[in-house]
């Protein structure tokens, strides 16, 4: 199964620890080349299955409002980057 690289747009994170709590939430649902960013309120990683339902609540559990979820080919190479 091809890789996907997912962005999602995340609520209420404030700290660096709050980046450590969604991170983690993620790499339990398989997530790979995590990158989460309270100033940029999103959280981008590469995942082979995408189940939105599944990464929201994981963001949930973590303490944060999820909103939208974008989803791409991941690119190799690129250091998994993600274009809008």
């Amino acid at each position: 199964m091809k890789m996907k690289r997912v962005k999602v747009e995340i609520e209420g994170m404030t700290c660096h620890n709050c980046e450590r709590h969604v991170e983690g939430e993620l790499k339990r649902l398989g997530a790979k080349k995590v990158e989460v960013s309270n100033m940029e309120k999103s959280a981008v990683f590469n995942i082979e299955e995408v189940e939105v339902d599944k990464i929201k609540n994981a963001i949930k559990i973590a303490g944060y409002e999820p909103g939208k979820v974008y989803v791409r080919e991941a690119k190799s190479g690129l250091g998994g980057l993600f274009r809008k």
